[in-house]
């Protein structure tokens, strides 16, 4: 929970517990010392699975997390991906996955 309040600035404790108990699957990473780096959850949705949050140092690390649940949940998938995470983006756009809503302006 650290991680996500760090990522966000926000105390998301009860919602993060909501989303655990609805998660179909959950993707970790944890550096050597075995200190958990990142996360991502896979959400059951009515027409798709959504993988978030997705909690991670870095947007290699947040691709890998992302990978690791597509490999494990059949599609469609659904991610809801600032514009500004262009390096993720990218990643993303490389594992086959198609940006299909843009962003609405701020």
């Amino acid at each position: 929970m650290q991680q996500d309040r760090h990522a966000t600035g926000a105390c998301r404790d009860k919602l993060l517990h909501a989303k655990l108990d609805q998660a179909r699957a959950i993707a970790m990473m944890r550096d050597g010392s075995g200190i958990l780096t990142g996360f991502s959850l896979a959400i059951p949705q009515p027409e798709s699975t959504g993988f978030g949050p997705v909690v991670a140092p870095d947007p290699g690390t947040a691709a890998h997390l992302i990978s690791h649940l597509s490999q494990e949940i059949p599609p469609p998938y659904r991610l809801n991906v600032p514009s500004r995470q262009e390096t993720l983006l990218h990643k993303l756009s490389h594992m086959g996955f198609s940006h299909a809503n843009p962003e609405p302006p701020p």
